[in-house]
């Protein structure tokens, strides 16, 4: 990220639960680009947390819908990442 997405991020981080943030703003809080952002919202809209459903086209994020988000993803300290194998995919059967 550079200088001037880390200063979104701080600035968002601070905002209320309640304020609603676009595209930008919602890339800055999960640490991507907004570019990353733009193409994961067109062609896999379940990778990133909902939308808010309000009455306008723009496409909008509660602060606090996306942080409840983060903390379901975020793996549980007693639970290993699940390891995958390098290389190849191998044949089954």
């Amino acid at each position: 990220m550079d200088k001037e997405e880390i200063e979104i991020r701080e600035r968002v981080c601070r905002l209320p639960d309640d304020v609603l943030v676009g595209l930008g703003e919602m890339a800055a809080l999960l640490g991507i680009t907004a570019a990353s952002a733009a193409v994961l919202a067109s062609r896999r809209p379940g990778a990133l947390p909902p939308r808010w459903a309000g009455p306008t086209r723009r496409r909008l994020w509660r602060v606090g819908d996306i942080r409840i988000w983060i903390r379901s993803r975020a793996p549980l300290a007693d639970e290993p990442a699940p390891r995958r194998r390098r290389g190849r995919p191998r044949k089954e059967g």
